[in-house]
């Protein structure tokens, strides 16, 4: 499969599913949801592996994905009992 018709199938999807889709969110998606599944399946995210799946060349670049699954992570735990008290 060439870039283009990656381009087109994602400018086509995008135009069915009524929001805005790229390649590029398709795989920052994939590589957040990769740490946040690997994180509750098994306590801990193998950064090594989606650097691997990802194509990178640079861990740094895979540690921004794992630090943003990590805020997504942490965020889930901010719920306090007073939201049930005063729901928005």
């Amino acid at each position: 499969m060439t870039n283009n018709a990656v381009k087109i199938f994602v400018n086509k999807l995008s135009k069915e599913v009524g929001f805005e889709l790229s390649s590029h969110k398709l795989r920052h998606n994939f590589a957040t949801n990769y740490c946040i599944d690997q994180y509750e399946e098994v306590g801990q995210v193998d950064i090594y592996r989606l650097m691997i799946l990802m194509g990178h060349e640079d861990i740094e670049t895979t540690r921004r994905y794992l630090h943003h699954a990590n805020e997504i992570i942490g965020a889930r735990g901010c719920i306090s009992h007073l939201d049930k008290v005063f729901p928005i």
